[in-house]
């Protein structure tokens, strides 16, 4: 036991090395500030001061979310999906089933030159990874586009929020098959399913 607890020099430099590690992925990402954001089956999703999306109204069976938003670089390699928690979310979500679960059941990604928006293609994707999940899936299981009556015959990215002692973000990270991206700017379409079909477990 003290041979485990022992702090080591090369142990430290680990730690450092890890935590540089995480410090840099997170300023690879360049925030995303949507301009449009709508729902299905009633729910309203509204644009919030600090550039997230919220979602509330009814909290239906059945809902997909479209969000638009426009990218200023190419060479773009991936998105990443940040769900967050909030105060007006069951529990603090970051769902909206009553415990703050939610289960999504399919991600698809558009893209389109910023000046023909009308042009848009699906953007091929790689493969999908997540930092949470309940039941374990596979990327296509999410990547392809979902039937109206889903069921639970193929996998779907599922939080259980009752684990968390504090409501914590979730997050996804969609890779590109390769880069994408226009030289005037990319106009990018999210459509996010949540086509289990039992009860409401929207993203909040």
């Amino acid at each position: 036991e003290a041979a485990l607890n022992a702090q080591t020099p090369e142990i430290a430099e680990a730690q450092r090395l890890w935590e540089e590690g995480l410090r840099r992925a997170e300023r690879d990402w360049t925030p995303l500030v949507p301009h449009a954001a709508t729902a299905t089956h009633g729910v309203r999703l509204e644009l919030q001061p600090d550039g997230s999306v919220l979602a509330s109204g009814p909290n239906p069976e059945l809902t997909t979310y479209t969000v638009t938003a426009t990218a200023a670089t190419p060479g773009l390699t991936g998105l990443r999906l940040e769900v967050l928690p909030d105060p007006s979310l069951p529990r603090g979500g970051p769902g909206r089933d009553a415990y703050g679960h939610f289960r999504v059941t399919g991600l698809r990604v558009d893209v389109a030159p910023a000046s023909d928006p009308d042009a848009a293609t699906p953007l091929p994707l790689d493969t999908v990874k997540v930092n949470d999940f309940a039941y374990a899936f596979q990327p296509g299981d999410l990547s392809g586009k979902a039937p109206a009556a889903y069921g639970r015959k193929r996998g779907s990215w599922a939080v259980n929020a009752m684990r968390d002692g504090t409501r914590v973000p979730r997050h996804a990270v969609l890779r590109a098959a390769q880069p994408f991206g226009f030289a005037g700017g990319t106009r990018i379409t999210v459509t996010i399913d949540h086509l289990d079909g039992t009860i409401g477990q929207g993203i909040g």
